[in-house]
Formats: structure tokens, C-alpha cells, sequence
């Protein structure tokens, strides 16, 4: 099972699957190899070969996300270590995207909620729907993530589409409107882009 295409900095190609992850180079001369890497591998280490999805932060480490939790990928010594996580169920549900803001802190959405990896990478945050906080999520259940050059983290979830500036901890809420032309279509927000002047 085909999970996630991602492309990392150097332009690499990456396929995700159910089954370890697939390394796409093309070399000079246009032709094409693959490197597989599985959990029964020494190279690997990968916690479980059923792969969720993939990241790469601007140190040029990745993070891959596993139905057994969280690892991470050098690619200079070419080293999977499994990542200590406080909630491996969080990481069993992960399937949409990742995203690193300009303190370094990654983000996290899933079907259980928002989390925040410090750019320390030493303490992990969750966000998660409160019924008593009309500024928390709205639903747990997390599509897509983008931020803007400005700091603004958006959430689509399907409940609406939020919205939170990364220095402050209430989230607003953007939401259809009957009637409203200017207002969401749908609640229900699948994916988020930014565009190159990172505009949402």
C-alpha cells in the first residue's frame, strides 16, 4: 500500500508504504535506482516496516512516522534510531501532514489531535479538542496543516478551519456561513496549500 510521495531538499524522492520506505536517486545519466529500507534491516533500524509518513526539518534530519511510533533518519551516517515518544497511539494514527515553523518546533495532525515537537526535540505539547475552551481545537480529528510567513499555523478539520498565531495558544475558527459567499463552502476542510509568497 502506497502511503505518501515526498520530495526532501536535495529534490530526493521518497515513497512511503505499508511495507518500509523506497528511496528514488536518478543519477547522471538519467537512470534510475531505488534503495528499500525495512525494519530487518542492519542499515534500518525502522521500528515497524508499515510506514505512516515522512519529514525532513531544515537540519536536514527526518522524521518518519511508523504504526509503532516515531524515528528519525541522519542521512550523513545514514542512521534510523527509533524516537521516545510520550504517546505511541498518537503516532499509530498520524496520516496526514508535517510541518517545521520558524522556531524549529514540528507539527504533528492526526486523527487524535495537534502535536508540537520543540525545536529542542526534547518535549513534546498536544493540542486537543475541549468542549469547556471555546479556543481550543474544534475537532481532533486534523486534515492538513500550512503556515504563513507570518507565524500563523492553519488546522483543517472537520469541523472548520482554524487558525492560530505560534506565540499565542487560542485557536480561531473560520466556518461556513448559510448564505455567505465569503464564508468556507464546507466545514469539512480535506487540505491546505501555500502558495511561494506563503499565503494560504
Amino acid at each position: 500500500l502506497l502511503r505518501v510521495i515526498y520530495k526532501d531538499r536535495n529534490k530526493t524522492i521518497w515513497v512511503v508504504t505499508s511495507r518500509g520506505l523506497n528511496r528514488l536517486d536518478v543519477g547522471p545519466d538519467k537512470n534510475i535506482s531505488f534503495t528499500f529500507y525495512e525494519a530487518d534491516q542492519l542499515i534500518a533500524n525502522l521500528n515497524n516496516n508499515s510506514i505512516i509518513n515522512i519529514f525532513q526539518d531544515r537540519k536536514g534530519i527526518f522524521w518518519i512516522t511508523t504504526v509503532n511510533g516515531l524515528n528519525t533518519f541522519d542521512p550523513v551516517n545514514k542512521k534510523f534510531t527509533p524516537f521516545p515518544t510520550d504517546d505511541l497511539s498518537f503516532f499509530l494514527f498520524l496520516q496526514y501532514n508535517i510541518v517545521e515553523d520558524k522556531q524549529g518546533n514540528i507539527w504533528f495532525a492526526s486523527d487524535s489531535g495537534l502535536k508540537k515537537l520543540n525545536s529542542d526535540r526534547t518535549r513534546f505539547t498536544t493540542c486537543v479538542e475541549d468542549p469547556n475552551d471555546e479556543y481550543s481545537l474544534k475537532s481532533n480529528q486534523i486534515f492538513s496543516l500550512a503556515l504563513t510567513e507570518g507565524g500563523n499555523l492553519f488546522v483543517s478539520t472537520t469541523k472548520g478551519l482554524q487558525s492560530v498565531f505560534l506565540d499565542q495558544k487560542a485557536f480561531g475558527l473560520l466556518r461556513h456561513k448559510s448564505g455567505d459567499l465569503s464564508s468556507l463552502a464546507s466545514n469539512e476542510v480535506l487540505t491546505i496549500n501555500g502558495d511561494e509568497e506563503n499565503d494560504v
